[in-house]
């Protein structure tokens, strides 16, 4: 099925009765967000059986699973919830690229322009300071990985460079158990 009106045509393709995949093109011509993401939405609830809230305007999409409350958030404009546990630091001036919850934890992965070492002894003073032990520390090939215990919940650091200084560094903390 196919619509096509000033230089924008969009392309729904279907698989046994259900949406499998929506094609939008927009030839130079302001495009219509909303029904972008309408689209879009359609096609990952479908997939997933989950809501999917995809937001163009500021680059993100947002999954909820409304059985099991776990959500995920992935994009240019990430927000941590507002349940992000206070004893995770975040590195100042860091992006948010994604954040992801379930009831057993909570993981997110940042963007961090600063020197490997300055990020790692960041971190290391900052989890200490808040009553975490760290329990293990490791480099190999320009990565960095941590790891922390507090009250029987676990932290996993682990930083990746992409760049001479830019670096992935994903946080991932598992509840107490």
């Amino acid at each position: 099925m196919s619509w096509q009106n000033n230089g924008r045509c969009l392309i729904l393709s279907l698989y046994e009765n259900k949406l499998s995949s929506v094609i939008w093109f927009d030839f130079g011509y302001n495009s219509t967000e909303k029904l972008q993401e309408k689209a879009l939405e359609a096609i990952a609830e479908n997939a997933t059986d989950n809501n999917v809230d995809i937001d163009l305007s500021v680059d993100t999409v947002n999954l909820k699973d409304e059985k099991t409350g776990a959500s995920a958030s992935f994009g240019e404009n990430v927000k941590l919830p507002s349940d992000f546990p206070q004893d995770v630091p975040i590195f100042p001036d860091a992006t948010v690229m994604s954040v992801g919850t379930t009831s057993e934890g909570v993981a997110a992965t940042l963007k961090i322009e600063a020197q490997a070492v300055k990020v790692t002894e960041w971190y290391d003073d900052r989890l200490i300071n808040l009553g975490w032990k760290k329990e293990a520390g490791y480099a190999a090939g320009g990565s960095e990985m941590r790891s922390f215990t507090k009250d029987g919940a676990t932290l996993a650091l682990n930083l990746v460079g992409s760049g001479k200084e830019e670096f992935a560094v994903t946080i991932m903390k598992n509840n107490e158990k």
